[in-house]
């Protein structure tokens, strides 16, 4: 079976809530920020994985994306790295493969947090 990444209209998406691992969420709420995140999207090619299991296991810096209208999620997506490849997940809907340039532009939606301890003087 072929899988198709199943996006939201731009125009029905309100807003975008971004979570990097556990830090707390952020809502991209802008219209030019929704539409650049929606145009990175675009054209995404499935690849042989399944995605039916949910959250992803055992990869690096899970995004999780919902798209949001009415306060209501429309969609949801898992950003995440393995192994040094960026994929897309879309539980029930397949695991779909990008690029890390298309990684990089969500991931720097979401401030960086220094969880480096800090030395007390």
């Amino acid at each position: 079976m072929a899988y198709e990444l199943e996006l939201p209209d731009t125009d029905a998406v309100e807003e975008i809530s971004l979570k990097k691992n556990s830090d707390s969420p952020i809502v991209i709420n802008s219209k030019d920020d929704v539409e650049k995140i929606m145009g990175v999207l675009k054209g995404i090619k499935p690849t042989t994985k399944s995605g039916a299991i949910g959250t992803p296991v055992r990869v690096e810096n899970i995004i999780s994306a919902d798209f949001i209208r009415n306060g209501d999620v429309i969609c949801g997506l898992f950003f995440y790295e393995d192994a040094g490849e960026y994929f897309i997940e879309q539980t029930g809907n397949g695991v779909y493969t990008f690029s890390k340039e298309a990684y990089d532009l969500i991931d720097n939606y979401i401030p960086y947090i220094n969880y480096e301890p800090q030395e007390v003087k």
